[in-house]
């Protein structure tokens, strides 16, 4: 039988938190998932978590790979997927319980390509920055939007986020498009996330703080902004105009 959701973690050396994120998606209310774990080339003890989890619920699937980075991780996991909607979640994050059976249900009666809703932060002290605010789908009423639609008016309200996990995809919207996160580069959200809202025809909104950001030391939202950052952006830029103009 076909799992209604397919949910994608990449594993890079998280075993501090892993086992936590693993649970919560373990624990959903919908039960029809299966759980796709790409261990993206760990060196910590996130494997020995990862296996014991595994051997405890037969939804998990561990795929494991050579260090390639979180957007080919990310497309491992996309690509072994087989459920009819797609939900991508960091391995040192949390998500409320009721996440996937409330964004099912809303997306199959609602017949949409996607859903989005919001988070909150925890963690570090610096979890009140402006960047790390998340509420949004409070300010836009509860009705279907066309993609671009909902993108101009996030912007014009300044209240777009890139985060994947903030969307909750049906899966055939991925393919058919062809998307994919763009190998390599830091930031890969800021290309792949416009190039979702433009190619869903219906978005819902969900206004609840289903995600649970963790702001921690060390990791690419924590790090120190440098070269390999402003590479990240241009390269988004880069390849949306190129998107666009094809």
């Amino acid at each position: 039988m076909q799992p209604a959701v397919t949910v994608v973690i990449p594993v890079y050396n998280t075993a501090s938190y892993v086992e936590q994120t693993l649970r919560c998606i373990m624990g959903q209310t919908l039960r029809e998932i299966e759980i796709l774990v790409v261990d993206d080339g760990s060196t910590d003890d996130s494997p020995a978590i990862l296996a014991r989890l595994a051997a405890e619920d037969p939804r998990i699937r561990i795929h494991t790979q050579p260090n390639r980075g979180l957007s080919e991780a990310r497309n491992a996991g996309l690509d072994r997927a087989a459920g009819r909607y797609i939900y991508f979640m960091d391995s040192d994050d949390l998500l409320e319980e009721e996440t996937l059976a409330c964004c099912h249900e809303k997306c199959e009666r609602e017949q949409l390509d996607m859903v989005f809703f919001d988070a909150e932060s925890f963690g570090a002290p610096t979890t009140d920055a402006p960047w790390l605010d998340y509420r949004r789908a409070g300010r836009f009423a509860d009705r279907v939007y066309a993609g671009a639609e909902l993108l101009g008016a996030m912007l014009d309200k300044n209240c777009y986020r890139a985060s994947a996990c903030l969307s909750f995809i049906r899966l055939e919207l991925l393919r058919n498009a062809g998307l994919r996160f763009y190998p390599g580069m830091l930031h890969e959200d800021e290309l792949f996330t416009p190039q979702l809202y433009l190619s869903a025809a219906r978005i819902g909104r969900i206004d609840r703080p289903f995600f649970k950001r963790r702001v921690r030391e060390g990791s690419i939202m924590g790090a120190a902004f440098s070269m390999r950052n402003m590479t990240g952006y241009l390269t988004a830029a880069r390849e949306l105009r190129r998107w666009a103009a094809a």
